[in-house]
């Protein structure tokens, strides 16, 4: 990292797709897919430019499971965001309700990879081929996610990707887009630069670049992916292994033929009568000194959640919790806090 920043100081190039920016895009291919690359100041900004490329209009049907970034998005870009229901099984979008939801003002499926698990992009890519729709994803979570043996960057016509400090590959604050063909990606990469073109600025365009900085932690980031996700994969494990005999804690399922990049350890807390356990478990490993999200719930829940049109949504709202999950985590860590939802669950004469 050291020698990256003397580079840049002595370059005087800083950002304007420097040439570490340049070096970060092509060295994600393996991570993230696509036929190319644009690194950018956020996840969001990757949102927003994927939608303005696209330079359409209408509805665009979303999960109503998802953080409030996607719909705000959506909304930013002059479209209409439709929310549908969720799938029980893994959180992610649900295909039926996307066909149900589909109408004559519908131009795009934006489908969320919950957690960075992949959503049915087989289904999905049918249902969008079939209706002559567009296929974009919300991959914020799911750098160096595979599905078939290739990056899920390569499903859909695109996808954005976080690459903030929560996430499995961080450059403190980052996101990126990957399209699917060259001219959609040289507009996209335009409109982040304030739509700056030959002829005059397009009016869709916004300060979304990223910059030397944040693109050399991203590139000095990169080779530890690997082993992250593999400590990830270790701790999942552990706590599965943990937590499977309790009746009122379920591991949210990954994809088959997946692989996860374990971004997020995330579980159902409830009675087999339905009570839900997961607000009053944050507040019990809190006060213990354990920290979790409960996504997408309360202060993260996505605005157009609607109880009575989305009850799986509704559902997941409020018993989904994530627990602790780092690489450097250790076995230790992952014990305690298992003991400690175990001794939750036996005050409360749960478990």
């Amino acid at each position: 990292m050291h020698r990256l920043l003397e580079e840049i100081w002595d370059r005087g190039v800083v950002t304007n797709s420097g040439p570490i920016q340049a070096k970060f895009e092509e060295s994600l291919r393996p991570a993230i897919g696509g036929e190319t690359q644009l690194f950018l100041a956020n996840g969001y900004s990757a949102l927003r430019i994927m939608l303005a490329a696209l330079g359409t209009q209408g509805q665009v049907i979303v999960s109503s499971f998802t953080h409030p970034a996607t719909v705000q998005a959506v909304l930013a870009s002059g479209l209409e965001p439709v929310a549908v229901d969720i799938d029980p099984h893994d959180l992610n979008i649900s295909v039926e309700a996307v066909a149900a939801a589909i109408t004559s003002e519908t131009i795009a499926i934006l489908a969320t990879h919950v957690f960075g698990n992949p959503s049915d992009v087989d289904e999905l890519s049918r249902l969008a081929d079939a209706h002559s729709l567009l296929l974009l994803f919300d991959a914020a979570a799911a750098v160096g996610v595979m599905y078939r043996g290739r990056p899920i960057g390569e499903y859909g016509n695109a996808s954005a990707f976080s690459f903030h400090a929560t996430k499995v590959l961080s450059a403190v604050e980052g996101g990126a887009v990957v399209f699917n063909d060259m001219e959609t990606a040289a507009k996209a990469r335009s409109l982040a630069n304030f739509g700056i073109a030959e002829g005059g600025p397009l009016l869709a365009g916004m300060n979304a670049k990223g910059n030397e900085i944040t693109a050399a932690i991203g590139l000095t980031s990169l080779p530890l992916l690997a082993d992250e996700i593999e400590a990830r994969t270790r701790l999942r494990q552990q706590y599965s292994a943990h937590l499977d005999s309790l009746e009122s804690m379920s591991v949210i399922p990954i994809r088959i033929r997946s692989v996860y990049n374990h971004s997020t350890f995330a579980v159902r807390a409830r009675t087999v009568d339905g009570r839900h356990l997961a607000e009053p478990l944050q507040g019990y490993l809190r006060a213990r000194g354990i920290e979790s999200r409960r996504y997408f719930s309360g202060r993260y829940s996505n605005p157009l959640l609607n109880d009575r049109d989305h009850p799986h949504a509704t559902q997941a709202s409020e018993d989904v919790i994530c627990l602790p999950l780092w690489g450097s985590m250790s076995a230790r860590d992952v014990g305690e806090v298992c003991r400690t939802i175990s001794d939750f669950l036996s005050e409360a004469s749960l478990r």
